[in-house]
């Protein structure tokens, strides 16, 4: 993901892949001027598949989310 760095930002990314159930295998975060670029490698049960599209649907909210209106812990 590259996107604008706002504070909070791995936060909230942090809290969509735990909703999901999804096990931070590796994390590679780097900031370059206003832009963040975070890799994730995730691992998950195999008895507990995350739906894909709710998955990408929750990490696009808050990719979008405006600065203005982001709070933390809100998942």
């Amino acid at each position: 993901m590259i996107v604008r760095d706002r504070p909070g930002l791995l936060h909230a990314l942090a809290l969509v892949l735990a909703k999901h159930d999804l096990s931070v295998r590796s994390a590679h975060i780097e900031v370059v001027g206003p832009k963040a670029i975070d890799v994730f490698y995730v691992s998950y049960s195999p008895d507990n598949k995350p739906d894909e599209t709710m998955l990408r649907a929750d990490l696009m909210g808050v990719l979008v989310m405006p600065e203005t209106s982001q709070q933390l812990g809100a998942a």
